[in-house]
């Protein structure tokens, strides 16, 4: 290694670590050093080295000298990503393409470090094994003295939804019997369903679906009923507590039944679309 070389690294162990990180100075003169986080247009997130993550008022920051690439989302729907620092109430981001912007502090609706930009963007992007959510129940009912029956109840939903994509998945099941001596029939209820569907938004309220559901009913002989479908939607409501969706569309439907026992080595079968 060079004498220039090892002079140059031994610059760079030395730089101290306030240098290599971002800074804001509020109102009241206070300087906070550390990773800026966030921001929308009423706090301002930073993590500091030794008081961790402090909270500020947007209001109350009158400067940010920024060392990481800040993406500055503005009042006009544009967003801008470089370095930024302030001067006479304006934030200046040093882009790579587009030179130095310039917007008053006031218009600047959100504001992403690297570390949040990279987290906001998976969440609008996830991985298909991201952003699941469900949950399963399990019934069981047993009786005994005047009746003595089983029951089996099984149920799984799961849900995974992005900014503009909607994937649910359902099955359930019912199991019953009639245990009484000479009990006709000694199964009750014997069905399995289940199904999927995908919704993809075209605006906030309208948007197209496509799904696909089975069922299966032993009682029924039932081998297999498929319904495939699809169509346009509405979301009528759609808020965190409440959803009502109007679907319009097309189904196709087809059945396939064991007939009863007959005669012949093979049990006839039905089918019907």
């Amino acid at each position: 290694m060079s004498k220039l070389k090892a002079l140059g690294l031994i610059l760079v162990l030395l730089i101290p670590s306030a240098l290599l990180a971002d800074q804001i100075v509020l109102k009241n003169g206070d300087r906070l050093t550390g990773t800026i986080e966030k921001s929308d247009d009423k706090t301002l997130l930073i993590k500091t080295e030794f008081a961790g993550e402090v909270t500020v008022q947007w209001p109350a920051v009158q400067e940010i000298n920024s060392t990481q690439s800040l993406h500055v989302s503005l009042s006009n729907g544009q967003t801008v990503v470089g370095t930024v620092t302030t001067s006479d109430g304006n934030l200046q981001v040093a882009t790579t393409n587009a030179g130095t912007v310039t917007e008053p502090k006031a218009d600047v609706t959100k504001l992403f470090g690297e570390a949040e930009q990279a987290a906001y963007e998976k969440s609008i992007h996830p991985g298909m094994l991201e952003g699941w959510k469900g949950g399963a129940n399990v019934g069981f009912a047993l009786t005994r003295g005047n009746s003595e029956t089983k029951n089996l109840a099984l149920a799984f939903t799961a849900d995974r939804k992005t900014l503009h994509d909607h994937l649910a998945l359902y099955t359930n099941s019912v199991y019953a019997s009639n245990d009484a001596p000479g009990a006709t029939p000694a199964t009750t209820a014997n069905a399995v369903q289940g199904g999927i569907r995908y919704d993809h938004d075209f605006t906030p309220r309208l948007f197209a679906y496509v799904g696909a559901d089975f069922q299966t009913d032993a009682l029924q002989t039932l081998d297999l009923r498929s319904v495939f479908g699809g169509g346009l939607g509405l979301h009528v409501i759609a808020n965190p507590k409440t959803t009502l969706d109007l679907l319009g569309g097309i189904n196709y439907t087809r059945e396939k039944y064991t007939l009863l026992p007959s005669r012949s080595f093979a049990a006839p079968r039905l089918a019907r679309n």
